[in-house]
């Protein structure tokens, strides 16, 4: 047995309580439940944050564990619910009903939802074949009543669309959308589809439609208002999250402050339903009284009063120092725990960083090991994530996060399935919209129209062009058309089909590309004439650094860092663009490359157009590399004359390493020793002057553009490969 599975060893299958353990004790004592009870378990939390919290840290022990997290009262009520909290729920429900031995964590709010019986809920699924014979009118409604919404194209979860003989949906269990082809109403073919795109993929023979929203009635009512707070008034009767686990056993955590909460929880829907009377009668949702299972458990502090009867199971544990990095005292309290008969666990997931401990800490004791090989009285590297080390009997548990500072709970990055999906401009349009056509130009699009000729039945987008001229094209050609853009006041004038207007327009701005490109190409020349400086591959100091980001890189930012370092290591100077929604995590791929130019002993200058940006940056680096020995600094407007004095004759003399600023970093007073590399955020908010500045240091430094929203031209030039490009487009999960 695993050293993690037998920790606790409680028998009771009767009510009891629990007090005196941390986070990371009351994961472990919840998953050796899990094991030795086999069967469900429901854990209640206080609120969302500390049931994610709790989630992130038995996903470390076990993968049957499931989140069902739902907003706070006022804020569902008087805003709107999560759409992330929404998928992940309905995922939730989705996997119950299949298999009910799970951990599955909520917060009170989710533990009181009204939900439809499990029965109803997996009677709600929709099974297709190829070759069925179904109704299709009855087909639709089905995927309406489990919550579906239909859109002219559909391009993201919980869509449907229907064209003529085709059906389009994207299922909530499904990385890729669904076309069903019809022939009358028996299904000819299943395909996935790729919504970008919207060509299709890959055939399939069935498709499983899972319901995409909560709301479900046993019987269809037209009528219904479909609020989750309104359906007890429309069921005899409605289910709880543990009805979906088969009588489990139910955890209360942190028993008193989770009374506190439910009770602040009443005194609000009391509040806000005299305030807003609702369109009809309802208690909003379930009692905490009516959560039913075998038996429950209450964990409570240390210091607090125990309110329940049954058995109560008191337990210490040591705290494990914080030892911010500093391998002396790492070494010696090793040491003297071995000094005093204990087992040590050194529990790292990162390999580089657990070769870079053993090395460091030079002690012949460390062994590696694995959960079913613990040594006694040896000190045993595990590969394995705690967030929290304690000291429990005879062992030692320390993790990452107690060895290193500025570390916080690891949130992992999960995609179990998509919310929505990236698309191309066409998918965004409605009736009405401006469109370009490549060869036509500015039309107005006016919708999807089925044309019979003769056997044939076809879709065809229909386009109107000045004088109410028509043009319909084939639904295969969407990739003709993109969505107009203009600026915002300016009247759009229609091209018209009977004239050749929009074929002069196109060459005047050809010859305007051509005279950009040829500056364009000049400057790629010269990169590749010129040699630039290779960096080296990355080495153990670049490996430490990474290792201490505090959140779980997105594949994207993985791929991205990985394309930019290979760019570096060329002797061709870089020109890289970076692409990535806000908040993507663009930045820390850009720390990443300025480390290892950095390690190199070479300089960076980062770019920003704004003050403020300039300032926010600066202070995210100086948090960000702050374990390393790196000298950084900022100018701007806001720095007074003779400290910008000082920190120019330090950039000259190579005593700074990394520089921050505005356009001033572009004025010719402005030298440094080293240059290395350039990071230029959002190039296309800089005025002229200022792009061809940065434009001559192409020629010969390596430089890395980043951009949430790119120009067309920025764009252009990294699809064409005068530049390079990396995109992010997957946000971190929250």
């Amino acid at each position: 047995m695993k050293f993690f599975d037998n920790i606790f060893n409680i028998s009771d299958t009767k009510d009891y309580s629990i007090t005196g353990l941390n986070k990371e004790l009351t994961a472990i004592n919840i998953y050796n439940a899990f094991i030795k009870n086999n069967k469900g378990i429901l854990v209640v939390t206080s609120s969302t944050y500390v049931a994610n919290l709790l989630y992130q840290t038995l996903l470390n022990y076990t993968d049957k564990v499931l989140f069902f997290p739902m907003d706070d009262f006022l804020t569902s009520e008087a805003i709107a619910i999560s759409p992330e909290f929404k998928v992940e729920r309905i995922a939730t429900l989705n996997t119950l009903v299949e298999d009910s031995k799970y951990i599955v964590v909520t917060n009170l709010m989710g533990a009181l939802r009204y939900l439809p019986l499990k029965e109803v809920w997996k009677k709600s699924k929709i099974v297709l074949k190829k070759g069925m014979d179904v109704n299709r009118e009855t087909l639709l409604n089905d995927i309406y009543n489990i919550g579906y919404e239909r859109e002219t194209i559909v391009n993201g979860t919980g869509k449907v669309g229907v064209r003529g003989y085709v059906l389009d949906i994207f299922p909530t269990s499904l990385d890729n959308a669904v076309r069903i082809e019809f022939w009358g109403d028996t299904i000819d073919n299943i395909k996935y589809f790729d919504v970008e795109s919207q060509r299709s993929l890959s055939e399939i023979d069935e498709v499983t439609i899972y319901p995409f929203t909560e709301f479900i009635l046993s019987t269809n009512n037209d009528n219904a208002i479909k609020k989750q707070k309104y359906l007890a008034n429309y069921e005899d009767n409605v289910a709880n999250i543990s009805t979906y686990l088969d009588n489990p056993i139910i955890m209360y955590h942190d028993y008193n402050v989770l009374l506190n909460a439910y009770s602040l929880l009443v005194d609000s829907i009391i509040e806000y339903d005299r305030d807003n009377p609702s369109e009809l009668k309802t208690k909003y949702m379930h009692e905490l009284s009516d959560l039913n299972g075998e038996f429950n458990v209450y964990f409570y502090h240390f210091d607090e009063n125990i309110s329940k009867k049954g058995n109560n199971y008191k337990f210490s544990y040591g705290k494990i120092n914080a030892y911010n990095g500093d391998y002396n005292k790492i070494k010696t309290d090793l040491l003297n725990y071995i000094a005093c008969g204990k087992t040590v666990l050194l529990c790292i997931s990162n390999k580089e960083s657990a070769k870079r401990i053993v090395k460091y800490l030079e002690i012949d004791d460390i062994i590696l090991a694995n959960e079913n090989n613990i040594v006694k009285g040896k000190i045993n590297l595990l590969n394995k994530n705690v967030l929290e080390g304690f000291i429990y009997n005879d062992y030692v548990v320390i993790g990452r996060n107690d060895l290193f500072s500025g570390k916080e709970e690891t949130v992992k990055y999960k995609s179990k399935y998509k919310i929505g999906t990236r698309v191309s401009a066409i998918t965004n349009i409605t009736e009405g919209d401006y469109i370009v056509h490549e060869m036509f130009g500015i039309g107005i699009y006016r919708g999807l129209h089925t044309i019979t000729k003769g056997d044939l039945t076809k879709d065809y987008i229909k386009l109107e062009y000045a004088a109410g001229d028509i043009l319909y094209i084939p639904v295969e050609n969407i990739d003709r058309i993109s969505k107009f853009t203009g600026k915002d006041g300016v009247a759009v004038k229609l091209n018209s089909l009977s004239n050749d207007n929009w074929r002069k327009k196109k060459g005047k701005v050809r010859e305007k590309l051509e005279s950009i490109a040829g500056d364009l190409i000049k400057v790629s020349a010269e990169r590749e004439v010129n040699n630039g400086f290779a960096f080296s591959e990355d080495d153990e100091n670049q490996t430490i650094f990474e290792s201490e980001f505090v959140y779980t890189e997105t594949p994207d930012q993985i791929r991205a860092t990985n394309m930019i370092k290979s760019e570096m290591q060329k002797k061709k100077p870089m020109d890289m663009l970076l692409c990535g929604d806000v908040g993507y995590g663009k930045t820390e791929v850009a720390f990443r490359a300025m480390f290892k130019a950095v390690n190199d002993g070479k300089q960076v200058a980062y770019l920003c157009p704004t003050t403020i940006l300039s300032n926010q940056q600066y202070e995210a680096a100086k948090e960000r590399f702050a374990t390393f020995p790196i000298n950084i600094e900022i100018i701007n407007r806001f720095v007074d004359k003779g400290k910008q004095k000082e920190i120019l004759e330090k950039l000259a003399s190579g005593k700074i390493d990394i520089i921050f600023g505005t356009h001033r970093l572009l004025s010719d007073d402005v030298k440094y020793k080293d240059l290395g590399l350039l990071i230029v955020d959002e190039e296309q908010r800089f005025g002229v002057t200022h792009k061809e500045k940065i434009k001559q240091y192409k020629t010969n430094v390596d430089v890395l553009t980043l951009s949430a929203t790119p120009i067309p031209r920025t764009l252009q030039m990294s699809l064409t490969g005068i530049r390079s490009l990396a995109l992010i487009e997957t946000p971190p999960k929250e």
